[in-house]
């Protein structure tokens, strides 16, 4: 990584978890990110860093590992559309509390009972992603490339539930006249459920276990050297695990 180029560990309101992610604005760090929060001293540094001419980032998102159940205890929010169909937020954290989904068969071409079309808003940032013509996958064919999955790809807020249908539609919401907004009445649209920040951070998710050996991205690394102290990003060395961050 360029020396000119930054990075930050630590948690956030949202996105990627144990993995980097480069930005290159505040803007960025906002719609990847979620922006400031009082529960992540990051976000403030990373804030301070753009207001200070900063250009190029690398962001490790981290949520807390509890060694005991070998897994992180912050969750996704959870979108049940009927039938199977299921969603969960793209990443984990309070934020997907927030989101809220609506289906209808507006399809093109009409009264096609093989696909329909999905709308997802995000309540607290006003942001609406639209998918139509999601096709059903059939029984014993392979994967269609029209289906939620393939639909899915291009989501900022949302992704399939490993345990979602995918040759089911979902019941379509109720029918909103036109000029009405469908997201002022908890009836026309189904509201996601769960998803929580998990425990605050402690060292270990900084600095990695040590007598384990892992760093903050759960991948294992060698005894550093002192020669090595300065790719040092927030008290570990990423340079031999999966996230590759580091700087210097």
């Amino acid at each position: 990584m360029p020396t000119s180029v930054t990075a930050f560990v630590g948690s956030a309101t949202r996105g990627p978890v144990n993995q980097h992610t480069p930005i290159t604005s505040w803007a960025d760090f906002e719609r990847i990110f979620g922006g400031l929060s009082a529960k992540s001293k990051m976000s403030y540094a990373v804030y301070q860093y753009y207001l200070n001419g900063g250009t190029l980032a690398e962001i490790v998102r981290l949520t807390h590992f509890d060694t005991a159940t070998n897994k992180s205890d912050a969750t996704p929010a959870t979108l049940d559309l009927t039938h199977g169909v299921k969603l969960v937020a793209k990443s984990s954290g309070a934020w997907g509390g927030k989101l809220q989904a609506r289906v209808d068969y507006q399809t093109v071409p009409p009264n096609q009972n093989d696909r329909w079309n999905l709308t997802v808003r995000d309540s607290a940032t006003g942001a609406i992603e639209t998918f139509l013509n999601i096709v059903l996958d059939q029984a014993g064919q392979p994967a269609g490339p029209s289906n939620l999955d393939r639909a899915l790809t291009s989501s900022n807020l949302v992704q399939r539930a490993s345990d979602g249908a995918l040759d089911q539609r979902p019941d379509k919401s109720p029918d909103v006249p036109l000029g009405k907004d469908p997201w002022a009445n908890s009836a026309n649209y189904i509201q996601a459920q769960d998803g929580n920040d998990g425990s605050a951070l402690v060292d270990t998710d900084l600095a990695g276990a040590e007598l384990a050996k892992t760093c903050a991205c759960r991948e294992s690394r060698p005894q550093l050297r002192p020669a090595e102290l300065p790719f040092l990003v927030s008290g570990h060395d990423h340079r031999s695990c999966a996230c590759g961050s580091s700087s210097s």
